[in-house]
Formats: structure tokens, C-alpha cells, sequence
């Protein structure tokens, strides 16, 4: 099986003090700097880099022999915290196959220094999600749905997911469900979903609390790219589907909550 995905990968590394550049970053449990198989001479990109540290002003970098140096590569200065899209967002990176990056950030006082590679595959081994473009959907909206999530407890390094059915489950069964955007209510360093739909990866994007993009995230990056990108699942899936978040400091329990906003559709996907 093959098939278009988006994957994200989340790098943390904690620091008892300032940490001075370059402090390696290292892949959470399960996740990997290796880019994943492709097929063929399929593309894969590197859609979104978002980074935390102790405060905005800290310097990140993303090396390879196969981007454009090995040296000093794809560099930042962090104007946020967290950022939000250090690569534009009509831009894109392309990644090889297989190819593993290096990821290197700092920070200025003890920290847990965070990162997340927003990856997108045109055709990836083992996995097809369930993701379409803006004209697919845009017709076939019959309402719009706003589900509140109040999330897991995030510990440090680690993602944590969270049922979208945990707060509240008013979806419609057997009908489909277009994941347009969303909205947190603090800051995190990354959020998106997970299910079937993606393929059992992370969809994510940045935990920025501000709607600006954010709510419509998932649109407009099918929009400025012209791509896939909009995650649409089925109702009777909704109980193993999740959001996901990652946090460079412990969020306790129900502390964090975020809005996910759907659109369901006519017809069924």
C-alpha cells in the first residue's frame, strides 16, 4: 500500500541551564530524523519547521549533506516563541528519501528546547491518508462544527493524544468530517490530529494561541501550496481519532484546551 501523507516529527532536548548553539536535538520516542520511503521519484517535503525554547531570539538549524549545505544549512533566529512558520508558507524544502537530518537549536535559561518537522509525501510506503484540497470540499459543506477538546496531561518530549469524543461527542454517525482548522487556548509548541484518516501520523502545525491561520491552518496550507492537505474523516471513526500536542514545559490535565474546526460534508468520502 502507498499513498499521500503528511507526518510530523517532534525533537525535544532539556537543558538545566543555558544552552549555548548548537544543542542537538533528539527525535521523541517513536519518532525518527530519517525521512520516510517514497515511491518511485515521488516528492516529499518539508512543509513547516516550529520551534520553542526559553523565549523568542534563539537560534535553530536544520542540516544534511543533501539540503543545500552541510554547514549551516537551513538557519533561523526564532522571531517567536513558539514560532509559527519559519519556512513561508507558500514555501516548501524538498527532502530525499531516507536522507537523516540534523536538527540544532539553543536557549538562554533552563529549558526543554523544542522542535517539530512538519513533513509532507506524495506517495509514501505503507500508509494512504484521507486528504484533499479546498475545491474538493468547498461545494460540499452542509454545516460547520466546532468540537471542544480540554486535552491530556502533555508531559515534557513527548506527545500526548487526546480523543476528539473526550469533551463532547455530538458528531452525525455515518457522515464525513473535514478538518478545516483550529484554535488553543495557550500556547504549545505543536497540535494537529491523528487517526485513520492520516494514516495513523501526526497532521500537525503550531500551537500558537491566536486564530489568525491557525483556524483555518489546514485550508490555507492546501491553498498556498496546492496540495492535499485537509484531513477528512468519518464520524463512526471519531473515537479513535485524536488531537495531538507536544510542549516544551508539563501542561496538567483539562489545563490546555483547544477547538478543532470541522465541516461536515454532504456527501461521504
Amino acid at each position: 500500500m502507498s499513498g499521500k501523507a503528511v507526518d510530523t516529527v517532534l525533537l525535544f532536548s532539556t537543558q538545566a541551564g543555558a544552552g549555548a548553539f548548537p544543542q542537538t536535538l533528539n527525535p521523541a520516542t517513536g519518532d525518527s530524523l530519517t525521512i520516510r520511503g517514497t515511491v518511485g521519484e515521488s516528492k516529499a517535503r518539508l512543509m513547516a519547521f516550529i520551534t520553542q525554547s526559553d523565549a523568542a531570539g534563539n537560534k535553530f538549524r536544520i542540516t544534511s549533506p543533501l539540503l543545500h549545505d552541510p554547514n549551516t544549512g537551513l538557519t533561523w533566529v526564532a522571531p517567536e516563541n513558539p514560532s509559527q512558520f519559519l519556512i513561508p508558507e507558500y514555501g516548501s524544502v524538498p527532502v530525499e528519501q531516507q536522507d537523516t537530518l540534523t536538527v540544532q537549536g539553543q536557549c538562554g535559561a533552563a529549558t526543554t528546547i523544542t522542535a517539530g518537522l512538519v513533513i509532507s509525501y506524495d506517495d509514501i510506503r505503507g500508509t494512504d491518508a484521507d486528504l484533499y484540497r479546498w475545491g474538493d470540499i468547498s461545494g460540499d459543506i452542509k454545516t460547520t462544527k466546532v468540537v471542544e477538546i480540554d486535552l491530556n496531561a502533555i508531559a515534557v518530549g513527548a506527545w500526548t493524544d487526546t480523543a476528539i469524543t473526550t469533551t463532547e461527542d455530538q458528531l452525525h454517525a455515518g457522515r464525513s468530517y473535514a478538518v478545516l482548522g483550529y484554535s488553543v487556548s495557550q500556547s504549545i509548541a505543536l497540535f494537529g490530529v491523528k487517526g485513520i484518516a492520516t494514516g495513523n501520523l501526526r497532521h500537525c502545525g503550531p500551537g500558537f494561541a491566536g486564530t489568525i491561520t491557525l483556524s483555518s491552518y489546514y485550508v490555507e496550507m492546501s491553498e498556498y501550496h496546492r496540495m492535499p492537505y485537509i484531513p477528512v474523516f468519518q464520524a463512526n471513526d471519531r473515537r479513535s481519532f485524536f488531537v495531538s500536542a507536544a510542549n516544551g514545559a508539563a501542561v496538567g490535565g483539562g489545563v490546555a484546551k483547544a477547538s478543532l474546526v470541522l465541516a461536515e460534508l454532504k456527501t461521504v468520502k
